[in-house]
């Protein structure tokens, strides 16, 4: 798809993570009124240019059924997701940079008086990466955390916290924090040795609501940033 509007991203996985399967009743439509076509992604790591290295072990499997289900997942990029702030310095030592979704993205892309059911959050950094958290917040005061105290890129570069499935209203805001340790040359970018901030959230039912970020191009869903 040429345009971002005209496709979805759907899943993110990275090595180390557990398997995760939809809630019962929940899925993803392809066919008639869904999806229409998958386009695998794949971001190597390979930060000592190493020759001779082969992948032959990467690809999707695909569960699928002719039942309709009762609620479609849908899912939404906070944070940098396009990562707008290429180029920008991270800042030598230790830093935090703070991205918040305000609360106008939830009330312009979610049905009137709706809540969703968030059922996973994927957290994303790179290497300098050191703790990373998404905060729920609603009329000023943080109802739900999700954090990765001791953040590990080599291990796994998106770990998900272990949360029972919780409640997102309309009105709530996002708030995605990140620390690092970095270098003074480290800037955010797409590189595995650049840095990057960012959450993927599964959810259900789905809405409009699909990115919130940096640059974004709902106006009500462009975050500011605090770095």
């Amino acid at each position: 798809c040429k345009d971002k509007k005209e496709s979805s991203l759907v899943f993110v996985y990275t090595p180390g993570d557990e398997y995760f399967y939809f809630p019962d009743g929940t899925g993803m439509t392809f066919g008639e009124g869904g999806f229409q076509s998958i386009t695998l992604q794949i971001h190597f790591d390979n930060r000592n240019y190493d020759s001779g290295m082969v992948d032959s072990g990467s690809g999707i499997r695909l569960f699928h059924s002719n039942t309709s289900v009762e609620q479609e997942i849908g899912m939404a990029m906070i944070g940098d997701p396009f990562v707008k702030l290429t180029g920008v310095e991270v800042g030598s030592g230790l830093t935090r940079h703070s991205f918040t979704c305000p609360s106008s993205c939830s009330e312009s892309q979610l049905d009137t008086e709706a809540t969703v059911t968030i059922v996973k959050e994927i957290l994303h950094m790179h290497s300098h990466g050191r703790r990373i958290v998404n905060q729920v917040v609603r009329h000023d005061s943080v109802v739900h955390e999700s954090y990765i105290d001791y953040y590990d890129f080599d291990q796994t570069a998106g770990p998900s916290q272990a949360n029972p499935p919780f409640q997102f209203n309309r009105g709530d805001e996002f708030r995605t924090i990140c620390y690092y340790a970095a270098n003074s040359d480290t800037k955010f970018g797409i590189g595995s040795t650049d840095e990057m901030c960012m959450a993927f959230v599964l959810y259900f039912p789905k809405q409009a609501l699909d990115f919130c970020g940096v640059g974004n191009y709902h106006d009500e869903c462009r975050a500011t940033y605090d770095g």
